[in-house]
């Protein structure tokens, strides 16, 4: 008994142990990412939680059966709140995906959209001609601009729509370009090619930071899904592994450690890799 016992704590021990050795990993790659404005930049948006309610309901369900299958409130609200914010990591990490996408193709479409506006200064025929060489979601963004301006639309109110699909710094730095250049004409085509250098050396800084922390993600990520499972696959192969987890005090902190890094993780790997 007192070996089954040792063998649980360590297989669930583990889990914690190799989550939080990523998250300081992590933690230590965000104090060396150079890209500290960006980070704080979307530091700010980490703070607005929203819950949808099927996922507030789902928590209070795991809430539930962890609290009879563990008999510990501590692991039972761990696992309720994973399980209610992991709909806003998924949401969030689709957000990321759309803004990478921009990223990469943004200096190409400010390029294009600098090289046409030196020869015509009309914004609508410099909006047209990215929307139609760019592929989506940028040429998309630049599509519904020209089309709403053609169509007699407030320029400051589809600016500001493209600010938010864009979803950018950078994709905001250039409608800010492209309103003054309304007033000043061609003398803000300096501003395009300076905006065009500093998006490809974004470009360059993002898939270095990707290169750096893309294989820790996953090992991570199946660090944190795997507890629960393990539990079970114990419970089956190891009957007595139950007993330990729900009515020791070693066993409840292992469990609760387990939840509790998971969560972390979570919460790390969103913060290193906002942008």
């Amino acid at each position: 008994m007192k070996l089954l016992s040792l063998l649980t704590a360590l297989s669930l021990g583990v889990f914690a142990a190799g989550l939080f050795a990523l998250i300081f990993y992590r933690l230590d790659a965000l104090g060396r990412r150079r890209s500290l404005d960006l980070h704080l930049y979307g530091l700010g948006r980490i703070g607005r939680l929203r819950v949808p309610l099927p996922a507030l309901a789902a928590g209070l369900l795991v809430f539930a059966v962890c609290m009879h299958l563990f008999k510990n409130p501590a692991p039972a609200t761990f696992g309720a709140a994973l399980c209610a914010l992991l709909p806003g990591y998924l949401s969030y990490w689709r957000q990321a995906r759309h803004r990478d996408a921009v990223l990469n193709q943004l200096a190409a479409a400010v390029r294009l959209f600098a090289a046409e506006f030196t020869v015509s200064s009309q914004l609508g025929k410099c909006l047209a001609v990215v929307g139609q060489r760019t592929p989506d979601p940028v040429g998309g963004v630049f599509k519904r601009a020209c089309f709403r301006l053609a169509y007699g639309g407030d320029a400051d109110a589809v600016f500001r729509q493209m600010e938010e699909e864009l979803d950018s710094p950078y994709g905001r730095m250039f409608v800010q370009i492209i309103r003054a250049a309304r007033e000043k004409g061609h003398a803000v085509a300096p501003l395009l090619h300076d905006l065009v250098s500093r998006i490809t050396v974004a470009q360059e800084l993002a898939r270095s930071n990707r290169s750096e922390v893309s294989g820790e993600r996953w090992v991570g990520l199946l660090f944190a899904v795997l507890p629960l499972p393990l539990y079970f696959l114990l419970q089956a192969w190891i009957p007595e592994a139950g007993a330990f987890l729900t009515g020791t005090a070693a066993g409840h902190v292992v469990v609760f450690a387990s939840f509790l890094s998971a969560i972390a993780w979570f919460y790390v790997d969103r913060v290193v890799n906002e942008t």
